[in-house]
């Protein structure tokens, strides 16, 4: 199903910021040119599966002088069920007339970035704090833009290659010298010392303060890996990324690894393990577990329903 909406404008928006004619432009080439295109989700939510893909953009005059970007979203109507070896079962979705991949971030790095929401934040000494803290150890800061009025709290970690590969993997410990080895590992140590500061400071200046916190820790290991803690608890998510509890999603990343051609993959912490969520593939499909999906119908119902009240009031 083909669908037209508005992406963006020039107008002022409510975070009293606006893009310019250019980079609607720049934008819409992007998603026509690029070989690459923006997924469709919903509410800035990471862990529902997306349900379509942008396929066009146009820059358009709009009657009071601005200029609109349009897009043509298809959204997914078709579910395919797919049976590996062993009875798993998982639902795909793909495009009708599309193959092009989604746009991803590069998660390939070898440095650790902290990104944070500004919105998140009371104030600029609470924002600081968090960003003192994260240069102490040596890691970068980094910045998330969501267009919503006050999201729920949300804290990304990309974390270095090298300190993947010892959470993830042996391999790299056994092709490494010893003084390497050092290294790394005084790496690592560094990084669980920051996760461990970090995350009690954040959930006590976060705001608001009566919604559960996300914690997304993104990975490089062939393909984009990320992993996804959703909690009220700040030790849930030191207990999380105990090496003990990563070796799992190795083994699970190798046997997916054999089936698709992964370009995102994401696990969820759920009752103390990592449960596969999702994954993108280089041809633009969404493959998810039937958990999942249903999680994205109820999302999307529960959008749908609260979108026609709004609509209906501005029609009052």
């Amino acid at each position: 199903m083909l669908l037209k909406g508005i992406g963006a404008t020039t107008e002022l928006d409510r975070h009293n910021c606006r893009f310019t004619r250019e980079a609607l432009e720049n934008a819409a080439n992007d998603v026509n040119d690029s070989g690459y295109v923006p997924s469709v989700g919903i509410n800035h939510d990471s862990t529902i599966m997306p349900f379509g893909k942008v396929i066009r953009a146009e820059v358009l005059p709009m009657d009071n002088g601005e200029y609109k970007m349009e897009i043509t979203q298809e959204i997914f109507e078709e579910e395919y069920f797919l049976e590996l070896e062993g009875g798993t079962r998982y639902i795909l979705n793909k495009s009708s007339c599309d193959e092009r991949p989604f746009v991803e971030d590069d998660y390939d790095s070898n440095d650790t970035t902290v990104s944070i929401d500004l919105i998140n934040f009371e104030n600029q000494e609470d924002i600081s704090e968090i960003q003192e803290l994260v240069e102490e150890y040596s890691a970068l800061n980094g910045i998330i833009a969501r267009k919503a009025l006050i999201p729920d709290p949300e804290i990304i970690f990309q974390v270095a290659n090298g300190i993947v590969g010892v959470l993830l993997s042996k391999k790299v410990i056994d092709s490494v010298g010893d003084r390497v080895l050092n290294n790394l590992l005084d790496e690592v140590d560094k990084f669980y010392a920051l996760i461990r500061e970090l995350i009690v400071k954040y959930s006590k200046l976060a705001i608001p303060k009566n919604r559960p916190q996300m914690y997304v820790f993104k990975m490089w290991d062939e393909c984009n890996i990320e992993l996804v803690v959703v909690t009220t608890y700040p030790e849930e998510v030191m207990e999380s990324i105990k090496k003990e509890k990563l070796n799992n999603i190795n083994n699970e990343l190798i046997d997916l690894k054999q089936h698709f051609m992964l370009r995102r993959i994401q696990f969820i912490y759920e009752n103390g393990n990592w449960i596969f969520n999702y994954l993108c593939t280089d041809k633009g499909e969404v493959i998810g577990t039937e958990k999942s999906y249903n999680k994205r119908v109820k999302a999307f119902e529960l959008f749908k329903a609260e979108s026609d009240k709004i609509d209906a009031f501005a029609d009052e």
